[in-house]
């Protein structure tokens, strides 16, 4: 065996087993965390816990009604916010806004914030399009991705990769 795979392989070995080592010491604390949590936890709950107002300093009895009803209300007032605000600011990209500086610093943003979910397009990604022009775009570049600013949305969308793409193989 060449001595620098035997070398690498050793080193690969030595750094799994440390890995797989962290990886048990965090989730053995964990474990005994939720199960202390549970154990005690449990004795806890009962329905007057979610129809009692939360206890003043000092008393022994009271419930999570309060924090339960805050977080609805700052969900909808959020919801009711965030939501008619996105559908305006996307109407205008699309609409208006397609050539302006802001813009572009706009869909910049959405594609860094899309980045994570837009993971299960990567095999996707290695098909060639045809750009509205006709010219051929490169990987990553796929209309609707953030690799063509000025498209709608491409055939990765659909699942599919549509009539314009051609394989690189």
């Amino acid at each position: 065996m060449n001595p620098i795979y035997a070398s690498r392989r050793r080193f690969d070995i030595v750094i799994r087993a440390l890995c797989v080592g962290a990886a048990l010491f965090g989730v053995t604390w964990l474990a005994l965390i939720l199960f202390t949590l549970f154990y005690n936890g449990l004795t806890g709950i009962n329905f007057a816990v979610f129809y009692q107002d939360t206890p003043p300093p000092g008393a022994t009895e009271g419930g999570l009604r309060n924090a339960i009803v805050g977080s609805i209300i700052m969900t909808v007032i959020g919801v009711g916010i965030g939501a008619p605000l996105g559908l305006f600011a996307g109407t205008y990209l699309a609409e208006y806004g397609k050539h302006d500086r802001l813009t572009s610093v706009i869909r910049f943003i959405n594609d860094i914030l899309l980045s994570a979910p837009l993971d299960h397009h990567r095999p996707v990604r290695l098909w060639r399009h045809r750009g509205a022009d006709g010219r051929l775009l490169g990987p990553g570049r796929l209309p609707g991705a953030g690799g063509d600013r000025h498209s709608r949305g491409g055939a990765h969308h659909r699942g599919h990769a549509g009539a314009g793409a051609q394989s690189l193989a």
